[in-house]
This record gives structure tokens, sequence and C-alpha cells, in this order.
């Protein structure tokens, strides 16, 4: 499999958990929401609402390789986050989201490869 190929994948498999979490938040905010407010964070609603319009634009992002240089340490620093903050007492979780962290973080540095919106969008090099 080529490089491209394979980068394709990578980016399809780490973001698919971000696409589907997050319009599960948009679409019933109300158990994400809850855990928020058990966290004490204001406005757990709304900040649901957000957090799921994140997860859905970071990951759409990331599949298409829409600006990922950019992006992707993004998420690798929400994965990071949320797993110091939610999953801190649940090891498999954490170690879930510091896995997927990594995984950005390449993604970040080797870039999007051949199938990228990007890539389609800039000229050719002379």
């Amino acid at each position: 499999m080529s490089d491209n190929l394979l980068k394709l994948v990578a980016r399809i498999l780490l973001a698919v958990l971000f696409v589907v979490s997050g319009f599960g938040k948009l679409t019933d905010p109300s158990a994400v929401a809850g855990m928020l407010g058990s966290l004490k964070l204001p406005g757990a609603t709304a900040l649901t609402y957000l957090v799921g319009l994140g997860e859905v634009v970071g990951g759409v992002a990331i599949v298409t390789g829409y600006h990922l240089r950019a992006v992707a340490p993004l998420l690798a620093a929400w994965c990071v986050a949320t797993g110091l903050i939610v999953h801190l007492g649940m090891p498999i979780d954490l170690m879930k989201n510091l896995g997927l962290a990594g995984g950005f973080l390449l993604l970040a540095t080797t870039g999007a490869g051949s199938f990228a919106i990007e890539r389609r969008a800039r000229p050719a090099k002379a």
C-alpha cells in the first residue's frame, strides 16, 4: 500500500471517533451536558454543543486533509486535556486519548499526503 493511501486510512481511522462523537453531542447533548455539569463547568449544554461542533469540524478537517498541520496538533491537545480532565480515573480511556494524541502529532509532522483537499488546492510546483 502506498504511503499516501496509508495516510488517508490513518486520517479516517483517527477522525471517525470525533465525527461520530461530535454528532452524538449535537443530536443528544443531555448525557455529556450532565457529565460536564457534574464537573462544575458553567454552561454545560452550550459547552456540549460547542464541543460537538468542534469535534465534527475537526474530524472532517482531518479526513479531508484541510489545514491538517494546524488542526492535528489542536486535536492532540484536546485528547490530552480531556484525558486528564475526564478520564484520569479511567486508565484505558486515558491511554486511548494519549494514543490518539500521538497519532494526531504524527499526522501533523508527516502531512496529509496526496489524497487531501489542501494538496488539490495548491498550484503545482515548477
